[in-house]
């Protein structure tokens, strides 16, 4: 009931200050090296100038940290929800990464920080994200209020002899796809101990009142490889340029049965869980067109490249700036882009 109560009041407070745009996210996490604390890392997609880049953002504001002074993102947090009732850990503030160039509908933010949490609570932890004020999508008439959590799971492994790590996730939160066409949408997920990674859709105790709302029986996902084919055909529901939320689950299952502390684990048993929601916009473009298809080019580092990072430099935050090079299918000339993070 009371839990109920906070949500009417958060979507209350939603409504009269600032309409809501959340575009999705993930968080994902791993262990500090011989210590008891876990080291989480958040990246969050609001519509541009609704989330901690504030009004007014743009790209120069890329590498800067936002702020969540605002009546709409203050009570927005991160929280311990297992084994404690509700504590606080952090809050979603974020250093922004990327910025939209258009100031339209579609425009978004993307930003990225992380937390830590000290490890006294017991062989699991929950960490959650409640009163998540999405953007207005599907066919709803009022914004919905979701969630996203991920489990952590205490004890060395005994098959890499060192504690666990989620899967991680890398992919805008805004994707657009053509209307009247069936296209996939391929999950670019990696786990730190080679794990099997699958994917599936969110439960409604995991995004609460904010799932999935494509059109039913127009998707399909390959929990295996991690792609979901979705049928954008007006005929089964779909309208041009309008948003549509896609909640995801990733889990990381042992190659070969396991020990973690005194828990065994089998093939079938997921080692962690870790969320990545999306918003799909549907837009105007021919099916299949390689009209506006880009490639990366010379001299973009090479696919799983890795760049060195001291230690002292993620102590102080120092960013990593990364150069990769463009070129559609039609043009002549190369784009540069800069990524940040």
């Amino acid at each position: 009931m009371m839990n109920n109560l906070f949500q009417l009041l958060g979507l209350i407070a939603c409504l009269s200050i600032v309409q809501c745009e959340f575009l999705g996210g993930t968080i994902f996490w791993m262990f500090e090296p011989s210590t008891d604390e876990v080291r989480l890392i958040y990246r969050l997609s609001w519509k541009k100038g609704t989330g901690p880049c504030g009004p007014g953002c743009n790209v120069s504001d890329i590498g800067t940290l936002g702020s969540v002074s605002s009546p709409s993102l203050l009570p927005l947090s991160w929280n311990l929800v297992t084994p404690a009732s509700s504590l606080k850990v952090s809050d979603v503030n974020y250093v922004v990464t990327s910025v939209s160039i258009k100031n339209n509908n579609f425009a978004w933010e993307h930003g990225e920080n992380r937390f830590t949490v000290k490890w006294s609570y017991g062989d699991e932890m929950k960490i959650r994200f409640d009163n998540i004020p999405w953007i207005l999508s599907g066919n709803y008439v009022k914004p919905r209020l979701g969630a996203m959590e991920t489990i952590i799971k205490y004890g060395i492994r005994a098959d890499t002899k060192r504690m666990n790590a989620s899967p991680y996730v890398s992919i805008p939160s805004m994707i657009g796809i053509p209307i009247d066409c069936e296209s996939m949408v391929q999950i670019p997920v990696e786990d730190m101990d080679g794990d099997v990674i699958k994917c599936r859709l969110a439960m409604t105790s995991e995004c609460a009142d904010a799932c999935t709302n494509l059109p039913d029986r127009t998707f399909w996902i390959d929990q295996t490889s991690c792609s979901i084919t979705i049928y954008s055909y007006p005929d089964f529901g779909y309208v041009q340029d309008k948003l549509y939320r896609l909640t995801l689950v990733v889990e990381d299952f042992p190659r070969h049965p396991t020990t973690r502390g005194t828990q065994t684990y089998n093939i079938t048993e997921n080692m962690s869980t870790v969320p990545i929601q999306l918003t799909i916009h549907t837009t105007n473009g021919p099916c299949h067109s390689t009209r506006d298809t880009l490639k990366f080019v010379k001299s973009t580092p090479p696919h799983h490249v890795r760049q060195s990072y001291k230690p002292r430099d993620y102590l102080r935050k120092v960013l990593v700036n990364n150069t990769y090079y463009l070129q559609g299918s039609s043009r002549v000339h190369i784009r540069q882009v800069s990524s940040t993070s």
